[in-house]
């Protein structure tokens, strides 16, 4: 990391830490990538947000989830270097990718970047590992299935007054807009 990027991560660190602290105790076996983009690197590919922050200065000890098709995202136009997608993804440390249609053609880019070296194997043992940590955890080997008793509470008004609730009190609205432009 050069020292621009360490301040860089340092001083998001400062604001973020403390206003994602109860949001990563809530969440604390999961993470997300979004198609945002900081600094310029698509969140995807951004090894400096992902890697250096989330998982080594904020210790996040669950696993990275790649949204819908999102390392298809990576190049432009979508899906035009599928190699390099997968390649920029994993190493920026996404531990789990969500590929509904072309998973074959992504187990063997993975397959092939491993072998070849430019994945390295201690990237894929950390994502395994990460991965089994929070399934042993969550108990998921022990009582692999969902308890059904509970079906007829799934929808509730009350839940749903809840979450709607939680959505007025965390919702953040953003400007598209050059830099210093006032909304």
């Amino acid at each position: 990391m050069s020292p621009t990027e360490e301040i860089r991560v340092s001083a998001l660190g400062k604001g973020y830490s403390e206003c994602f602290q109860p949001v990563s105790e809530f969440y604390r076996h999961r993470g997300e990538s979004a198609d945002l983009v900081v600094n310029g690197v698509l969140m995807h590919a951004n090894h400096l947000l992902i890697t250096d922050f989330l998982k080594k200065q904020l210790r996040f000890r669950g696993f990275v989830i790649s949204d819908y098709q999102g390392i298809d995202f990576i190049t432009t136009p979508e899906h035009s270097d599928y190699l390099l997608s997968i390649k920029l993804g994993i190493l920026a440390g996404i531990d789990m990718v969500m590929i509904p249609f072309n998973y074959t053609e992504f187990i063997d880019g993975l397959t092939l970047l491993v072998q070849n070296g430019t994945i390295p194997m201690s990237r894929v043992d950390d994502a395994v590992r990460r991965i089994l940590r929070v399934k042993f955890t969550t108990g998921l080997f022990e009582n692999p299935y969902a308890d059904t008793s509970l079906v007829g509470e799934l929808g509730k008004q009350k839940h749903r007054d809840l979450a709607r609730e939680a959505v007025r009190k965390s919702l953040v609205l953003l400007k598209n807009g050059k830099p210093g432009d006032r909304p």
